[in-house]
């Protein structure tokens, strides 16, 4: 009789849980992709999805100094890739009990942080808001895309918690 390779049983995975892994693969390398892009570009191109320009722009507005709002973004950003990097690995080794509940743990960790950024934006917004167009619009988009990856976490969250306590 011959074994199967561990991790990656993909018939005994709930349709929620293969849904999940591909979108977070999918977000992880669409992330590293668009910053390695903006990265290697010279500006204006894709200026509006550029964070530092977005942080001097909005830095009359929101009261936090550029340089403050930049490390605390480089933390917040570094965390959030290991945070959608945990997830994926958890979720294609779905039947590892303890990947499982290190992604439940990530993803109540990744709800505060996540809510926290979304907050941000939110609130730049407002304090922006049609005083200066291009920043209002990167705050638009980028409190958008919190808001995705905030329901993105909240869905994991509910699917990882349901696999751990009321799985058979």
């Amino acid at each position: 009789m011959k074994r199967k390779p561990r991790g990656f049983e993909l018939s005994q995975k709930p349709a929620s849980v293969k849904i999940l892994q591909w979108t977070y693969l999918a977000a992880f390398l669409s992330i590293v992709a668009t910053a390695t892009i903006i990265h290697n570009t010279e500006r204006p191109f894709l200026d509006i999805l550029r964070i530092p320009t977005f942080f001097r722009l909005a830095e009359p507005y929101v009261g936090f100094s550029y340089k403050a709002s930049l490390t605390i973004y480089h933390f917040t950003f570094a965390y959030f890739l290991l945070l959608i990097l945990v997830d994926a690995v958890c979720l294609f080794w779905y039947s590892n009990k303890f990947l499982k509940q290190l992604s439940l743990l990530s993803s109540y960790i990744g709800f505060f942080l996540i809510g926290f950024i979304l907050l941000y934006f939110l609130y730049s917004s407002f304090l922006i808001g049609f005083a200066d167009r291009q920043a209002a619009v990167s705050a638009l988009i980028f409190f958008l895309l919190s808001l995705t990856f905030f329901v993105l976490d909240l869905i994991t969250f509910f699917v990882e918690e349901e696999g751990i306590y009321h799985s058979r």
